[in-house]
């Protein structure tokens, strides 16, 4: 996916955010996530798929289902949960533009908690 002048913000951060899950998901979740894309496959290509609809493949792809079409909060709250903590220890790569603009500045961006010292000349 390749972020471009024009996306919002909004569009990137869920890109991201997509990117994230399937990378999670093939790491951690890999039959799951072949289940979640023999499901797709499955479904008529003339059939169009509304959030409610891939909610709950996505539900029966992960074994979220606590009975009969009751997607279990709990599951998908555990799910979200590893998820986030896996993304959390998950060290990013730096691409080489970043790399750059690094070198350029002399090291990357760091937030200041306390304000620098006055020199006094």
């Amino acid at each position: 996916m390749i972020d471009r002048p024009t996306d919002s913000k909004k569009t990137r951060s869920m890109r991201s955010r997509q990117s994230a899950l399937i990378y999670y998901l093939a790491h951690k979740k890999r039959e799951g996530l072949i289940r979640y894309f023999q499901e797709l496959h499955d479904v008529p290509r003339d059939l169009e798929l509304d959030e409610d609809a891939l909610m709950t493949v996505f539900a029966r792809a992960f074994e979220l289902f606590s009975g009969p079409n009751q997607i279990d909060e709990n599951r998908l709250v555990n799910l979200a949960n590893d998820w986030y903590s896996f993304m959390k220890q998950t060290p990013l790569e730096i691409g080489e533009e970043q790399k750059s603009q690094e070198r350029r500045r002399g090291g990357p961006r760091t937030l200041r908690t306390t304000t620098a010292p006055q020199s006094n000349q």
